[in-house]
């Protein structure tokens, strides 16, 4: 996670997918 989002969705996306994959 050291690497910054270059655009927005990318980091929606990644929460979305940690958020799934969390109980």
């Amino acid at each position: 996670m050291a690497e910054a989002p270059m655009n927005p969705m990318i980091y929606i996306v990644l929460r979305e997918m940690q958020s799934n994959i969390k109980p």
